[in-house]
């Protein structure tokens, strides 16, 4: 699987997806198992970025439950994969039924303190899907700040100086990604980590947390 991890904002992630779509129109398909009865109108289809509802707005705590989207050529039909649940028929959208698409986690702020991580990925090894990887990939390394293994949006990076938690889950006892230590003159952000017993060097660093340098996953 091919993946890039970031933190985004409402305004980051509108601007990067509007960079994406000037290489072409998209749509985004919200990704997931649900009851047959749900889909008598068909999935949720967005046209454009732009038009997802709360984009930026993670509704649960977890960035492994927040909404997912199945981002393909607006051209191109979704395939779904109906089956018998336990008590109920239900319809799967999932990316292995339709391999020309990329996975789109928007992540974004949960509260006032804690930012949930994103992700673009593929599993896919299909020359669109792969097509649509490099638009995103090329839009976030344009846009975003690369900080450690993530990359940061403006409006996430700001957050992240003033000391707000970015993290993949609130529940996680380590944040994924520790408080910006700046001076003055702050400069884009060196990926290499620091113990606490180093010297704080001239350029901005990031602090490790108490209980080590890992992040959390």
């Amino acid at each position: 699987m091919t993946q890039t991890m970031f933190f985004a904002l409402t305004d980051d992630l509108l601007a990067l997806l509007e960079i994406v779509e000037s290489k072409g129109s998209l749509k985004y398909t919200l990704m997931g198992n649900f009851l047959a009865d749900e889909m008598t109108d068909g999935p949720t289809v967005y046209s454009s970025g732009a038009a997802i509802r709360n984009l930026g707005k993670a509704k649960v705590p977890s960035a492994t439950g927040c909404n997912r989207f199945l981002v393909c050529e607006s051209g191109m039909s979704i395939n779904l994969e109906s089956f018998n649940g336990k008590t109920s028929k239900r319809v799967l959208i999932d990316q292995l039924i339709n391999p020309d698409t990329v996975t789109f986690a928007p992540g974004g702020a949960w509260d006032d303190d804690v930012i949930l991580s994103g992700r673009v990925a593929t599993v896919s090894t299909t020359p669109i899907a792969q097509a649509l990887m490099r638009r995103f990939k090329n839009a976030i390394k344009k846009t975003f700040t690369k900080v450690r293994a993530y990359y940061v949006g403006p409006q996430a990076l700001v957050q992240l100086q003033n000391g707000k938690r970015l993290t993949a889950a609130v529940q996680c006892p380590l944040s994924t990604i520790s408080r910006w230590r700046h001076n003055k003159t702050p400069r884009p952000p060196t990926t290499r980590g620091f113990s606490r017993s180093s010297p704080v060097p001239s350029v901005p660093s990031l602090r490790h947390s108490r209980a080590g340098g890992n992040p959390a996953r």
